[in-house]
């Protein structure tokens, strides 16, 4: 490896920056990765979308540090490699990724909670993993939740096995580490944070003036289309009256302007669609100022409309450490290990995380005004936790230049 040209990484497994959670990985893992290797670094983002809409993203970018590279997901969930058509399956049909496998120093597994059953199985990413250790890649899992497995015996004792011979897996919060130790994996595990708690609030330069001049008091909510699959059983009428049913029972306690602000807005799975209908709804039963805020926000910008609000609380993880990573009193709403780890790592409980099955208007409107009453003293808490999980986020430059030093093998 020649180091008298800049370090060249390939980020692979986010979706496209309208998940403003995959933006916000991405500007906290280009942070990182410049402090250790310097501003000169440059990183190609492979990301699982619609060609169309990646172009598009590339043809955004501020980052000159960042080139996009579509994937697409059929292509790679296959359900073995079998060795003598590895040339044949994999290398033919796929020849931009392998071209940039070819240029790079290490491949890194972005996506936060990809290596979990929350999608379906991981094939796509197991794929890419072996693609590059058979090309001396290193590979490094970032910044992520991993497992639980035991719901899918056949495939655990697989992905266990898979996940061991990964050079270096770096988590984001102890209930991973423990999780991972409890399986026998433990030597290849360094723990660290999530990546997004690195990204700066960005104040928007031109945004209507309810967003840019936030009240003190306002309560910030994000709510997503996704929870209907574990609220409501799929029934996604019943979740957007159960959304409107916690804005109203909010806004009537605690008499506080509510600021409904987008996380994802893709087509199919759109936060702002769902919360203005929601927002129509409750408006009919709460004198509370009701507002949504734009589409057309980046992540940066987005954490910094969240930064502004009183008290936060959302169902997307990365809206959650927007808030969090903003000092603001967070309320999570959790439907896998992920929120409820991070939760555990910075208020060593599940007080202020409530599980789909609890997800009831007036116990969500007593947490949020339990947030208000304890505004100063939780926002100390954060004062005291964030600066640590920050820290351990910076540490893992370091640790990559160790897994580039030692090469592919564990």
């Amino acid at each position: 490896m020649n180091r008298e040209t800049p370090h060249r990484f390939l980020l692979v497994g986010n979706g496209p920056y309208r998940n403003r959670g995959c933006e916000a990985i991405i500007r906290g893992t280009m942070n990182i990765l410049r402090k250790e290797f310097g501003d000169d670094i440059s990183v190609v983002v492979g990301s699982f979308g619609h060609p169309e809409t990646v172009r598009k993203q590339a043809m955004e970018e501020t980052d000159l540090g960042i080139t996009h590279l579509p994937l697409s997901v059929d292509e790679w969930t296959l359900e073995s490699i079998p060795t003598k058509l590895w040339r044949k399956r994999m290398s033919l049909p796929r020849p931009a990724f392998f071209r940039a496998l070819s240029q790079t120093d290490a491949l890194l597994e972005v996506g936060g909670d990809n290596y979990s059953l929350d999608y379906g199985l991981p094939l796509r990413l197991m794929n890419m993993d072996i693609a590059a250790g058979r090309r001396d890649v290193p590979t490094v899992i970032w910044g992520a939740s991993i497992g639980p497995f035991e719901s899918n015996a056949t495939f655990q004792p697989r992905i266990l096995n898979h996940l061991r011979g990964i050079p270096q897996l770096m988590v984001r919060e102890t209930a991973t580490l423990n999780y991972l130790s409890s399986q026998n994996i433990a030597e290849n595990v360094t723990l660290i944070c999530d990546p997004a708690f690195l990204m700066p609030p960005e104040e928007p330069e031109r945004c209507e003036a309810a967003i840019k001049n936030i009240a003190p008091d306002t309560i910030g909510l994000n709510f997503s289309p996704l929870m209907a699959r574990y609220v409501t059983g799929g029934d996604k009428a019943a979740w957007l009256n159960r959304c409107a049913e916690i804005i109203v029972e909010i806004g009537n306690a605690t008499k506080c302007p509510i600021l409904l602000i987008p996380h994802v807005t893709l087509a199919g799975d759109d936060d702002r669609k769902l919360m203005i209908e929601a927002a129509e709804i409750a408006a009919t039963k709460t004198s509370a100022t009701i507002s949504v805020a734009p589409d057309d926000l980046n992540a940066g910008q987005t954490k910094w409309v969240i930064s502004q609000c009183a008290v936060f609380a959302g169902a997307r993880t990365h809206a959650t450490i927007a808030a969090l990573s903003s000092l603001v009193p967070t309320l999570s709403f959790a439907y896998s290990v992920k929120a409820r780890g991070i939760n555990q790592d910075i208020y060593e409980s599940q007080r202020f995380c409530f599980g789909a099955d609890g997800l009831e208007p007036v116990a969500v409107a007593t947490s949020i005004m339990e947030l208000l009453q304890n505004r100063d003293g939780i926002r100390a808490i954060l004062e005291q936790r964030i600066p640590v999980l920050c820290s351990r986020a910076l540490a893992a430059g370091p640790a990559i230049r160790r897994v580039l030093e030692r090469g592919s093998a564990l």
